[in-house]
């Protein structure tokens, strides 16, 4: 279903995107990388100097609810706090994911509703002392994210 902001000129889907689409976003993408290929939730993490997400699901895979490593780096982001959410889902902070802008910025000026909203401060406070714990994260991605969520 066509958004509101899918009829919006191009000079106001610029200033829309740049607005909305920053540090502590969720937007919903197509990635390549999910198997099978799908449209994803993510909550952007650091947008300098590259594009960083963490992956949004409905639920934690069994894998990862046996390994308390992993498992404690699945950060609940409540359906309460997220009006965007049909239900509580979880951030998986395993790993982050490197995107292009551009084609985030292709992808969301084809659908604009795909910029769902905004990660509570708290769920960010959370994401911060995650990330900082991590033995999963590269160091390189991990001061970035750190950087950027500060």
């Amino acid at each position: 279903m066509p958004s509101l902001g899918d009829s919006f000129p191009p000079e106001k889907k610029e200033d829309y995107f740049k607005r909305n689409v920053t540090v502590g976003a969720v937007i919903r993408i197509f990635c390549d990388f999910t198997n099978p290929p799908k449209p994803k939730p993510l909550v952007i993490v650091c947008m300098d100097p590259k594009v960083l997400c963490f992956l949004i699901n409905s639920e934690i895979h069994p894998f990862i609810k046996k390994r308390a490593e992993l498992r404690a780096s699945q950060i609940l982001m409540p359906k309460e706090s997220h009006s965007f959410l049909d239900h509580d889902s979880f951030i998986d902070c395993t790993e982050a994911k490197e995107f292009s802008l551009e084609d985030i910025k292709s992808q969301i000026f084809q659908d604009m509703s795909c910029i769902k909203g905004e990660s509570s401060a708290e769920v960010k406070k959370i994401i911060v002392t995650t990330v900082s714990s991590s033995s999963t994260i590269s160091p390189r991605d991990k001061k970035w994210i750190l950087d950027n969520l500060k």
